[in-house]
């Protein structure tokens, strides 16, 4: 069983290694710790569309003490100086979560990954990570790549400007902003039958309204399964498990693995 104290501790991809003292040098507010990690990280995808090709590496840092390896040969300066979204580590919304893991268990605060599908991002894009953390008696999700508030520092140019609820305390239950993968593979299971079209991750073009739907990056019940098995790994101490932005997942007879 997994306790409390055991998500304090570091698993090989949270632990920052000999740039620990980068993350001890933040603000102890989970406010100015995601607006760090959006500081350090910019999305490879979004924020990033013209990566050229000798940077291409930066996406599979996978390990926190890589990461900010790649930030401190750029930069050489404190995680909260400010860096031009160009200069930024290439990453994804898992390298946003492993950075809050690695700065909340570099304080002792129990912290550990969840993933699944966000529901207020990009329209056609659902699949998300984000932050679970124990306060005040019970796990909390935030989401780091949001913004809390219109201004707040380091905003991701993709995301919403200034979201209609907490990032910092993410809202639960029916119709939240964020479902883990286990809540959707249990909602398409018990008959909802526009799941898989709120889950989906379409191709360029791609158009969920008429139903011509090309799966090129993520969905359908091969997507929810891979994420749902990914969340047994990422909810764990040694969260962070899971290699880059690549999630296994295994069909009939076969395995196979997919880019989310």
């Amino acid at each position: 069983m997994v306790t409390l104290e055991d998500c304090t501790r570091h698993s090989p991809y949270s632990d920052p290694g000999r740039h620990a003292a980068l993350l001890g040098a933040l603000p102890d507010d989970l406010a100015s710790v995601c607006a760090a990690s959006r500081n350090v990280i910019a999305h490879y995808r979004a924020e990033l569309p013209d990566l050229p090709a000798s940077r291409h590496f930066e996406v599979d840092s996978r390990w926190l003490e890589a990461i900010l390896e790649v930030d401190q040969r750029r930069h050489g300066a404190g995680l909260d100086q400010p860096r031009a979204v160009g200069d930024r580590v290439a990453g994804c919304c898992r390298d946003h979560a492993l950075f809050v893991v690695g700065a909340l268990r570099q304080r002792a605060v129990p912290a550990r990954s969840q993933v699944g599908f966000a529901h207020c991002l990009t329209p056609g894009f659902a699949h998300d990570h984000v932050v679970e953390f124990w306060a005040r008696g019970r796990w909390r999700r935030a989401n780091p790549e949001l913004s809390p508030a219109p201004g707040a520092p380091f905003a991701a140019s993709f995301a919403v400007p200034s979201a209609p609820f907490d990032v910092l305390d993410l809202p639960t239950g029916a119709g939240a902003p964020f479902e883990t993968a286990a809540q959707a593979w249990r909602g398409w299971r018990d008959g909802e039958v526009d799941q898989l079209a709120r889950l989906l991750v379409l191709a360029d073009g791609g158009d969920g309204a008429t139903g011509r739907r090309r799966w090129t990056w993520w969905g359908g019940t091969a997507g929810m399964r891979g994420c749902t098995r990914g969340s047994g790994c990422s909810r764990g101490p040694r969260s962070g498990v899971l290699p880059g932005w690549w999630i296994w997942w295994v069909g009939p007879g076969r395995s196979r693995e997919v880019v989310s």
